[in-house]
């Protein structure tokens, strides 16, 4: 697999993971709309006196269209996160662990270095080292 490949799925797992929360969160936080509203009518019969009538309810086409846009959407960075871990499965478990704590987690090269015992540096070298080789 080209490291190009996995690079471009590492930069996209973070914000992928990030946008799925989010939608799922305004998945769980949407409600069907209330709607209310009022219009002018008058008496069938005679004298046909005018008055005001009050119609509410619920808007539930709009909320299921709402919650259907919202399952695409987070369909699609789902898949994005599925591609992600696919590629990062097929990393030996060094360089796994190095680019999912650089990647996906956000920790700085000083964080994964003392973590594992590296320097900084040491860190930095692994990453470039690892996306200079060429597999295809």
């Amino acid at each position: 697999m080209k490291r190009s490949t996995i690079k471009k799925a590492m930069e996209n797992l973070r914000a992928a993971r990030t946008q799925v929360d989010s939608i799922e969160r305004s998945i769980q936080n949407i409600h069907s709309g209330y709607a209310k509203d009022s219009v002018k009518a008058s008496s069938p019969n005679f004298p046909y006196t005018e008055h005001t009538v009050v119609v509410e309810g619920y808007t539930e086409g709009e909320h299921q269209r709402a919650l259907a846009d919202l399952e695409i959407k987070r369909e699609h960075w789902m898949h994005q996160v599925r591609i992600a871990e696919r590629v990062l499965n097929r990393v030996e478990p060094e360089m796994q662990d190095i680019l999912r704590r650089y990647y996906e987690n956000g920790q700085t090269m000083e964080e994964i270095g003392e973590a594992l015992g590296y320097t900084k540096g040491r860190i930095s070298q692994k990453i470039k080292v690892f996306f200079s080789e060429s597999k295809d």
